[in-house]
């Protein structure tokens, strides 16, 4: 596949982008080799691979949600100053 420089200031011109000249001179031959590699990628025969959101199998691993209740840290103990199971801070604003 070919891409011009054309094909370039049409995408800029579509995506309202205000590209320099040099940008754009260093932009088009990056951009035609990433086209160039997605063309050898094409070459390859995946008739046979199926579709899949990952590139391995995922089992959904699920646990069956339990409270645990955890042990008193005696946070309103140490707390400076403790309201409503929260530390009270001062107003920054």
């Amino acid at each position: 596949m070919t891409f011009s420089k054309s094909d370039l200031d049409h995408i800029i011109q579509l995506a309202h982008l205000d590209v320099s000249t040099a940008l754009k001179e260093k932009f088009l031959p990056q951009i035609q080799s990433i086209l160039t590699h997605m063309e050898s990628i094409n070459q390859f025969d995946l008739t046979h691979v199926a579709p899949a959101a990952t590139a391995f199998s995922v089992d959904m691993v699920l646990r069956d949600d339990v409270v645990v209740p955890q042990p008193d840290l005696l946070l309103a103990t140490n707390a400076p100053a403790w309201a409503d199971h929260s530390f009270v801070v001062p107003r920054i604003l």
